[in-house]
């Protein structure tokens, strides 16, 4: 902390430092602060000179004295096998770990890490005076042969003045085994929202019972979901809320607490749906009506089925079980009202639905009149074109002809009109054809015979 008086204001203030002696460091230059931090490195004297200099450049020094001590070197290494932190046994073929760490002393540690058979007195050295905090290495001797039985490994953590500090962990190495291998599946690796999804965790190798571990999120988030820890169940299931990538982790843990991961990417699309449509919903009795059946999202192919009632019934007729067919054609055998359904299912057997409701109508008939059956030469008979049951709107064509002739004359091709009026040009019998059409394309026809004298 700076302060001083007289002078000219305002003050400003700096401060360097000397190690027992050493050169000279700046803790900082000249300014109106008036404190100033600094963090000794190693242990010794300092000698803190600091200065105050006026508003016309005069100063004044003033030393200080600080002194360092020297905390004991602690080695704060831990050891792993695989994921294990603090193991005791391992296989011959495991890696050892060593996560190398010390505090006090004289920064800047070093680190050897030896190894030996407990017993013995032939030490081998995994890695001498390192500054690497990672250290890894098998336990075989000087012919590369894996030392088996009790072991003990030595870790020392020596600072800059020399001083260390050992840490020993005791090992036993076993008989080399399989390699635990995680053998588990998702099915299906493809979904749709809302469909089950099953984790099975499947192991081989490895030493005793396995235990499993299932994990999934979403691949977009870093918060995984905990569906099971770890124990002895072998399968668990998800049914996915949103049509996106998701993460699965499943752990697999053996005997020895040793642990393998597999990771899985499950692909979820939208929701199946049913985009199904009918030719018509209004036919006469004796038509067809054409199902188009289609589907879209959940998981392809798609299969379709076709069933219909008549809407008093409940009793349904299956006119096409699930088939890869998507068009199907649907006769009704009688008048009114009925209900028919398209299934559609997708490879995950996940099923779709659409209804519809087609109105069958009795046959088109015409109920056409005319104004005369014998009339005049030059005389004009009217035709009055009605038509009942069928499928409004309806439209008219009348047609006429000598009796005696085979070619017709065209008075109304097919219009929404249906008053005519017909002048036949001699004198003879006549033929009339009235044709009534409705909005299903049914035609019904009716004759009327007219003598013209």
């Amino acid at each position: 902390n700076f302060s001083s008086t007289g002078g000219k204001r305002p003050m400003t203030y700096a401060a360097m430092y000397s190690l027992n002696g050493g050169s000279s460091v700046s803790i900082c230059s000249y300014s109106e602060n008036t404190s100033a931090t600094f963090t000794p490195t190693k242990a010794g004297t300092y000698a803190i000179y600091t200065y105050a200099k006026d508003d016309r450049g005069q100063f004044i020094r003033k030393d200080l004295t600080l002194t360092v001590e020297t905390l004991p070197v602690k080695n704060t290494s831990t050891i792993w096998i695989g994921e294990n932190q603090g193991a005791t046994t391992m296989y011959a073929d495991d890696t050892v770990g060593i996560s190398a760490g010390a505090t006090g002393g004289n920064g800047e540690y070093q680190y050897s890490v030896f190894y030996h058979l407990r017993g013995s007195n032939n030490w081998y050295a995994a890695v001498e005076n390192t500054s690497k905090t990672n250290i890894s290495f098998k336990m075989t001797d000087d012919n590369g042969d894996a030392l088996i039985g009790d072991c003990e490994i030595l870790v020392t953590a020596t600072d800059s003045d020399g001083k260390y500090d050992s840490k020993t962990f005791n090992m036993t190495v076993e008989e080399a085994q399989q390699k635990l291998l995680n053998e588990s599946e998702i099915s299906p690796e493809t979904a749709a929202v809302g469909a089950k999804v099953t984790f099975t965790g499947k192991a081989s190798g490895g030493t005793g019972s396995y235990q499993y571990a299932f994990l999934y999120k979403k691949a977009s988030e870093t918060k995984w979901v905990n569906k099971q820890s770890f124990a002895a169940n072998d399968t668990v299931s998800i049914k996915p809320e949103s049509a996106v990538d998701y993460d699965i982790c499943i752990k697999v843990k053996d005997g020895s607490g040793t642990i393998e991961k597999k990771y899985f990417t499950l692909h979820v699309n939208k929701a199946l749906e049913s985009t199904s449509t009918i030719s018509s919903l209004n036919i006469g009795k004796g038509q067809t009506v054409t199902v188009s059946a289609a589907g879209k999202n959940g998981v392809g192919p798609y299969t379709y089925s076709v069933l219909y009632k008549q809407k008093s019934k409940t009793k349904w007729t299956t006119k096409q079980d699930f088939s890869q067919n998507s068009q199907i054609e649907v006769k009704p055998a009688s008048t009114g009202l009925y209900d028919v359904c398209v299934k559609v299912k997708d490879s995950l057997g996940t099923i779709a639905k659409t209804y519809f409701e087609v109105n069958v109508a009795a046959a088109v008939t015409s109920n056409s009149t005319i104004s005369a059956t014998a009339i005049k030469k030059g005389e004009s008979v009217t035709v009055k074109a009605a038509a009942k049951n069928g499928i409004a709107p309806y439209t008219y064509s009348v047609q006429y002809k000598q009796q005696s002739k085979s070619k017709w004359t065209t008075q109304q091709d097919f219009a929404a009109n249906n008053t005519i009026k017909v002048t036949p040009a001699s004198s003879t019998t006549y033929d009339i054809c009235v044709k009534v059409q409705d909005a299903t394309g049914t035609i019904a026809k009716q004759y009327f015979t007219v003598t013209v004298s």
